[in-house]
Protein backbone atom coordinates (compact mmCIF):
# COMPACT_ATOMS: atom_id res chain seq x y z
CA UNK A 1 0.00 0.00 0.00
CA UNK A 2 1.36 3.41 -0.94
CA UNK A 3 0.84 6.02 1.73
CA UNK A 4 2.44 8.97 -0.04
CA UNK A 5 2.30 10.17 -3.62
CA UNK A 6 5.36 9.39 -5.78
CA UNK A 7 5.68 13.03 -6.84
CA UNK A 8 5.70 14.16 -3.22
CA UNK A 9 8.49 11.71 -2.34
CA UNK A 10 10.45 12.66 -5.46
CA UNK A 11 10.16 16.34 -4.56
CA UNK A 12 11.50 15.57 -1.07
CA UNK A 13 14.45 13.72 -2.58
CA UNK A 14 15.24 16.62 -4.89
CA UNK A 15 14.93 19.08 -2.00
CA UNK A 16 17.33 16.96 0.06
CA UNK A 17 19.85 17.03 -2.81
CA UNK A 18 19.49 20.82 -3.04
CA UNK A 19 20.00 21.25 0.72
CA UNK A 20 23.03 18.93 0.64
CA UNK A 21 24.69 20.81 -2.22
CA UNK A 22 24.03 24.13 -0.51
CA UNK A 23 25.67 22.74 2.63
CA UNK A 24 28.80 21.78 0.67
CA UNK A 25 29.26 25.45 -0.17
CA UNK A 26 28.99 26.51 3.47
CA UNK A 27 31.00 23.82 5.23
CA UNK A 28 33.28 20.86 4.69
CA UNK A 29 31.34 17.57 4.66
CA UNK A 30 33.19 14.35 5.42
CA UNK A 31 30.49 12.05 4.07
CA UNK A 32 28.29 13.55 1.37
CA UNK A 33 25.93 10.57 1.16
CA UNK A 34 25.59 10.41 4.94
CA UNK A 35 24.66 14.08 5.07
CA UNK A 36 22.12 13.59 2.27
CA UNK A 37 20.67 10.57 4.07
CA UNK A 38 20.30 12.58 7.28
CA UNK A 39 18.59 15.46 5.50
CA UNK A 40 16.23 13.09 3.69
CA UNK A 41 15.41 11.33 6.97
CA UNK A 42 14.53 14.66 8.59
CA UNK A 43 12.30 15.60 5.66
CA UNK A 44 10.52 12.22 5.78
CA UNK A 45 10.02 12.57 9.54
CA UNK A 46 8.59 16.07 9.08
CA UNK A 47 6.22 14.78 6.36
CA UNK A 48 5.11 11.91 8.60
CA UNK A 49 4.35 14.09 11.61
CA UNK A 50 2.51 16.68 9.51
CA UNK A 51 0.37 13.91 8.04
CA UNK A 52 -0.33 12.38 11.45
CA UNK A 53 -1.17 15.75 12.95
CA UNK A 54 -3.57 16.71 10.19
CA UNK A 55 -5.32 13.34 9.79
CA UNK A 56 -5.10 11.23 12.93
CA UNK A 57 -4.13 13.19 16.02
CA UNK A 58 -6.60 15.49 17.68
CA UNK A 59 -6.08 18.37 20.04
CA UNK A 60 -7.56 18.57 23.51
CA UNK A 61 -10.21 20.99 22.27
CA UNK A 62 -11.33 18.58 19.52
CA UNK A 63 -11.46 15.68 21.98
CA UNK A 64 -13.74 17.68 24.31
CA UNK A 65 -16.34 18.21 21.59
Amino acid sequence: KRYYDEKELLNLGILAIKITFQATKRKKLRNLFGYYNGVLDQLYTKLYFEDMKSNYWCTEEEAAV
